[in-house]
């Protein structure tokens, strides 16, 4: 690759010193360079979406940093419908995950539903309106998938870490704020009106607020992969966000466990060619008689 610039070295002799994040930082800023030309130089206004005066990547843009990072999107299982407590049919969900094209390893999953009232199903009556949903709720989660992953790299080049189809749907606000999942509850947070913060309703009364000790298992066992402290946790967030754990946002939450997942997959894959080239090593030394 041009100017030895890799994401994970490929020779025994740099495995004892990865990953190395200044050659992860440049790969994924070659990325960034890479797409803006994609966007400047082709149908830009197919990749991206304008709301208010932010610019947000829309599915086929998340495709192309996707690739470029060796990997492709996928559903996982089929499209699930999703019904009220009287049983009507209100949307379709899906799940799609982000896959490593050599190794087969999933890099991130998501899961997204589009309503038969979101903007994908307007103007469409009967069974067009069910397709409309169903290949919406794929779309929205192949992207999420990646925007989870690479939302830093979509950072890099300028761009906000939210995918447009999150942003675009009915009931996300203009202003980029992104629905994020509760890891409690399973239930999207939301903030509109005068509401303070992000939270969202329970089912027996009363309302989960947005924290990002919410995420405290996963945080927990990514340090513990990584074998950082929590002060190395605080630096990533403030070269991420500008800002501790405690004070982050949904989409900085995001962002921050998106970037230590994929240090966590570079350490395992890194160690894994470690352990591959060590007993290649072995086997080759003569046995002993």
């Amino acid at each position: 690759m041009e100017n030895n610039v890799v994401p994970f070295a490929s020779t025994a002799q740099g495995l004892a010193t990865l990953p190395d994040p200044e050659a992860m930082l440049a790969f994924q800023t070659k990325a960034a360079d890479a797409l803006m030309r994609v966007i400047t130089d082709g149908p830009g206004t197919k990749f991206v979406t304008k709301i208010g005066d932010k610019d947000f990547l829309g599915y086929e843009a998340w495709q192309v940093l996707a690739h470029f990072n060796g990997c492709h999107t996928e559903l996982e299982g089929g499209i699930e419908d999703v019904r009220s407590d009287d049983g009507a049919l209100v949307a379709y969900g899906a799940v799609a995950r982000v896959v490593e094209n050599a190794t087969g390893v999933v890099r991130s999953r998501a899961y997204m539903e589009c309503g038969l009232t979101s903007f994908p199903t307007q103007g469409k009556e009967g069974r067009e309106k069910h397709k409309a949903a169903q290949s919406a709720a794929q779309t929205w989660a192949a992207s999420k998938a990646c925007r989870m992953a690479f939302s830093f790299v979509a950072v890099l080049a300028g761009f906000e870490a939210v995918t447009a189809e999150e942003v675009a749907d009915a009931g996300t606000s203009s202003d980029g704020e992104d629905q994020v999942i509760c890891p409690v509850h399973h239930v999207a947070f939301f903030q509109k009106g005068k509401m303070r913060s992000p939270a969202h309703q329970l089912d027996g009364g009363g309302w989960c607020n947005f924290n990002p000790n919410l995420y405290g298992d996963e945080l927990k066992d990514l340090t513990q992969t990584l074998g950082w402290e929590r002060q190395q946790v605080n630096d990533l967030c403030k070269e991420v966000a500008g800002k501790t754990w405690s004070q982050l946002g949904m989409n900085d939450v995001q962002m921050v466990l998106g970037t230590m997942r994929g240090l966590a997959e570079a350490q395992a894959a890194a160690e894994g060619e470690l352990d591959q080239a060590a007993m290649e090593a072995e086997a080759s030394q003569p046995a002993l008689g």
